[in-house]
């Protein structure tokens, strides 16, 4: 089939309801898309499919479970179409992603950078490596292992999947029963737990663009989560206000993490905890953030933040002002309180006259099944709105949210 174009970027992977911002990316840069996708008729509903069908746009079905099989249609289609740049979309494609690029020659994140940041223990030791002031933590393969780690980092701590993504597997615990039950629930589907000291304070991320190892940070963005001990996500703003005694150390202490993971082209999205003593990474995923902040981004730069990522993964130095223009974004995410197949989603026709309502974007619609309501898997969309402040554009979206109903029935 003949596109028009001269040659694709590659999408390994999507995040958060945002393929339509991808493919006027794309477009601006006289790029075809290929889109890697496990869901490729959810994708076609973002697009619109009379746009998708007018567009140099495939969407390619495939199991992120088995990377080989991947691997090989990319090297299919990389015999049919010239790829010009590769975009690293989500955790589960990170290493796969990686491997593509790097296989095809073209910039990326390192392999091995994403090995570490996939692996949340090796994350801490790499950061602790580069002389990087580090809580306590420790990966265990047991849980009287874990009991006897416990006893040297202290109660409450934080137990979790050192490959796990989106809150899943990631619980406080305060005694040494709730860490035997902790562990024992992780164990069970996976080889380790990471043990780490609990920090207090207000949970940030840094949002940030990396050319040639240097960074620049758009913003920072800050989280609403639930209540212990899970840590699922509620809501987020950006960008959210750094305390200024804290703005320089936070730019110094973001840029010297990146560095020591090897950080060289990308978006990355760091979180930290800024506590009593300053900032202390949670981890380091190196992607752009996820739910929501693709379009949060492009709405506070007022401007298609996918530019810059097809920019960067072609080469070139991103055309997009890399300064927010004060706007604030506040984003509330609609998740089904519990599981099993959604039925319905109502109350969206009253939406359109809240202030500062922007779009509701869904993830997931009536029929799907919803896996766990305790983290990311519960998610069916988030909402944004616009505001002066980071705490009115989110008292907007959660004014707004509030008219959604997500009914869910047993599977």
């Amino acid at each position: 089939m003949e596109y028009g174009v001269k040659s694709f970027v590659l999408s390994v992977d999507t995040l958060g309801a945002t393929t339509d911002l991808l493919l006027d990316a794309a477009e601006f840069y006289q790029q075809g898309l290929i889109v890697l996708t496990s869901s490729p008729d959810q994708l076609l509903d973002e697009i619109g499919r009379e746009r998708a069908s007018a567009a140099a746009l495939q969407l390619v079905s495939v199991d992120f479970g088995a990377p080989e099989e991947v691997q090989n249609t990319v090297r299919s289609l990389a015999k049919q179409y010239r790829l010009a740049g590769v975009m690293i979309q989500s955790d589960r494609a990170a290493v796969l992603g990686a491997c593509i690029a790097q296989d095809l020659g073209l910039p990326a994140h390192p392999v091995s950078t994403m090995r570490v940041c996939r692996d949340k223990s090796q994350t801490r030791r790499a950061l602790a490596a580069a002389g990087i002031r580090s809580i306590l933590f420790s990966e265990v393969t047991s849980s009287v292992w874990a009991l006897e780690k416990a006893e040297a980092i202290g109660y409450p701590l934080i137990v979790k999947d050192p490959s796990g993504t989106g809150s899943a597997n990631v619980f406080v615990v305060n005694n040494a029963s709730e860490l035997a039950d902790a562990t024992a629930e992780i164990l069970a589907t996976r080889n380790s737990v990471l043990l780490e000291e609990f920090l207090r304070g207000p949970l940030f991320s840094a949002e940030c663009v990396i050319r040639n190892g240097g960074v620049t940070i758009l913003g920072y963005s800050n989280r609403e989560l639930t209540e212990f001990p899970d840590f699922n996500e509620l809501g987020l703003t950006f960008p959210a206000d750094i305390p200024p005694k804290w703005k320089e150390k936070a730019h110094t202490y973001v840029e010297s993490v990146s560095k020591a993971v090897g950080l060289r082209n990308g978006f990355a999205h760091i979180e930290f905890i800024l506590t009593n003593d300053g900032p202390q990474v949670v981890e380091v995923n190196p992607r752009m953030g996820g739910i929501g902040l693709g379009r949060m981004l492009s709405l506070a730069l007022r401007d298609n933040v996918f530019k810059i990522a097809v920019a960067l993964s072609l080469g070139l130095t991103p055309p997009v002002p890399l300064t927010s223009k004060g706007i604030h974004v506040g984003c509330k995410i609609l998740g089904a309180k519990s599981k099993g197949r959604i039925r319905s989603i109502r109350g969206v026709e009253a939406l359109g006259g809240f202030p500062g309502f922007t779009s509701l974007n869904l993830v997931r619609r009536p029929g799907d099944i919803v896996a766990s309501a305790r983290d990311y898997r519960n998610t069916v969309g988030y909402l944004l709105s616009t505001g002066e402040t980071p705490s009115l554009a989110y008292d907007y979206a959660r004014a707004a949210a509030a008219t959604i109903v997500i009914e869910t029935q047993i599977a």
